[in-house]
């Protein structure tokens, strides 16, 4: 267990408007002073009171932030119930290993993008604003997706 201090819920700041760019440079402070160790929701929780939502919000500006350096926030999950911990690398073969990884898990949204596109284009007249923006949508995805399987088979 980390010597963390445990906040009580009367220990608890009152619910204020959060400023989250400055929780993400609250994160990033500290993820760069304890690398190459990690950080949990859970350990976010006890250090700043922020629920599971609102460390993933962090996180995601922390990457947004991040998205033009050298280094990014990866996570991994230790294994069984364990939750994700939270690591700030420069290391390009951690960077890579993750890349893949999201690389992946984008196309698999891309999937169900297309899929929900396509019922809408049943779905709708394609005179109304809804008809037309499901039909750009299908047709703007299934070329990006056609353009990765070219990519794929170029690889092979």
């Amino acid at each position: 267990m980390s010597p963390l201090t445990i906040l009580k819920d009367d220990d608890r700041p009152p619910h204020r408007p959060r400023r989250i760019d400055g929780d993400a440079g609250t994160l990033f402070d500290h993820l760069f002073a304890i690398k190459p160790k990690g950080i949990t929701y859970e350990d976010a929780e006890v250090l700043w009171g922020w629920d599971r939502v609102y460390f993933y919000a962090v996180v995601r500006v922390l990457r947004l932030t991040l998205s033009g350096e050298d280094a990014t926030v990866t996570c991994e999950q230790p294994g069984g119930q364990m939750p994700w911990v939270y690591t700030l690398t420069g290391d390009p073969q951690a960077i890579q290993a993750w890349h893949a990884n999201r690389l992946l898990d984008a196309e698999s949204r891309l999937e169900t993008i297309k899929s929900v596109a396509e019922s809408a284009v049943h779905a709708t007249n394609g005179r109304t604003t809804t008809g037309k923006r499901a039909r750009t949508v299908y047709k703007a995805v299934g070329r990006l997706m056609e353009d990765l399987a070219e990519l794929r088979e170029e690889a092979i």
